[in-house]
């Protein structure tokens, strides 16, 4: 059995919002924002997400308190990030 997790953590003081889920979809990364926008509604979310094609669903409805930056980008083999 698989499992994967969603979360999104604060460079500013360290908090997080981690959710465990059967699968990785849209169907999946949906439940994450709805569920990650009740939590402190009153906070604007700045989220940068990889380019994984659930992210790009155009089933994705995006919670106003959320500015998403999808990127794209790769890992060279010395580990740098590379944006394409």
């Amino acid at each position: 059995k698989n499992l994967y997790l969603f979360g999104a953590f604060s460079g500013v003081d360290g908090s997080h919002f981690l959710l465990e889920m059967p699968y990785c979809n849209s169907e999946m990364f949906q439940i994450f924002l709805d569920l990650f926008a009740q939590h402190n509604p009153e906070e604007f979310k700045i989220i940068i997400l990889d380019n994984g094609a659930f992210h790009r669903a155009k089933s994705i409805v995006i919670p106003e308190v959320f500015n998403l930056d999808v990127r794209c980008y790769r890992v060279d083999a010395e580990g740098r990030v590379q944006d394409l």
